[in-house]
């Protein structure tokens, strides 16, 4: 029974990472390309990295008011915070970054760093 939870759980995560690849497959044709050359694993790292930043970038880019581009981040520095207490978030894009950060030594700073930066797209809209 164990077995076929590990390999449901491993198909899940499977599919999570194909949904990060599609993100930039579609939205950087050029970073997908370059990235698609490394090693699967990285390569999934990289996508996952990548749709979060799209994520951030999404969330300015598609909100009405400077006040809806705030909520946007907000509620995303909320998840991200989250994420950094440990706990997991139901979604492909948390999911997959949860096991980028469970297999590489990384920080969250530059993540926080990342949706500090998109406060300066808030008066383009």
């Amino acid at each position: 029974m164990k077995s076929k939870k590990i390999k449901r759980k491993q198909k899940n995560l499977e599919l999570d990472y194909e949904y990060c690849e599609e993100i930039i497959k579609v939205h950087s044709k050029s970073f997908y390309f370059a990235f698609s050359k490394l090693p699967k694993e990285k390569a999934q790292a990289v996508y996952a990295i990548y749709a979060f930043c799209r994520q951030a970038d999404d969330s300015i880019d598609e909100a009405s008011s400077p006040l809806e581009q705030k909520q946007a981040l907000d509620e995303l520095k909320k998840q991200l915070d989250l994420f950094s207490e440990g706990n997991n978030l139901d979604t492909p894009i948390w999911r997959a970054l949860r096991d980028v950060f469970d297999r590489y030594d990384m920080s969250l700073e530059p993540f926080y760093d990342q949706l500090e930066g998109q406060t300066m797209d808030y008066h383009f809209v």
